[in-house]
């Protein structure tokens, strides 16, 4: 339910932020321009709240890049961390958001309900092959589910 519900309206997110390039659902290191990012699902946990109401985390894996390819890795890792900040002032604005202005965990299934997101860095590294540099945000999305019949 919520993967494929929550994965899409992080792409989308990310998508409104100014400066990206591209924003895939999928794993790619090619890209039409960069920066660019992809998320991807990664795990979640499961909270037991009361006996008719659990808590669920979805967390999910934003990869973003930038090219080192005429800059350099030393100037294209100082732009990524521009990147990286803005992304996380962003979910940090999004989730003090209400529900009739925020892009992620709207439209959510019955008996599910927004609660929080968490972002934080950290991964950061160099794909030489590629002419990239990556630097790694993980999210986690929380909902509670209510799951009286």
């Amino acid at each position: 339910m919520s993967w494929q519900t929550i994965r899409p309206q992080i792409q989308t997110f990310l998508q409104g932020i100014a400066g990206i390039q591209e924003v895939k659902g999928t794993p790619s290191l090619k890209f039409t321009g960069y920066p660019s990012a992809y998320v991807v699902q990664s795990d979640n946990v499961s909270e037991f709240e009361t006996t008719s109401e659990n808590q669920r985390i979805y967390a999910f894996v934003v990869r973003l890049f930038y090219q080192t390819k005429n800059i350099g890795v030393d100037t294209a890792v100082e732009r990524l961390e521009k990147v990286v900040d803005t992304v996380l002032d962003e979910l940090d604005k999004e989730d003090q958001r209400d529900s009739s202005a925020r892009t992620i965990g709207i439209s959510l299934p019955s008996g599910y309900q927004f609660l929080s997101i968490l972002a934080h860095p950290s991964e950061w590294g160099e794909l030489p092959e590629q002419e990239l540099v990556m630097a790694e945000i993980r999210i986690q999305i929380k909902l509670s589910r209510d799951i009286e019949p």
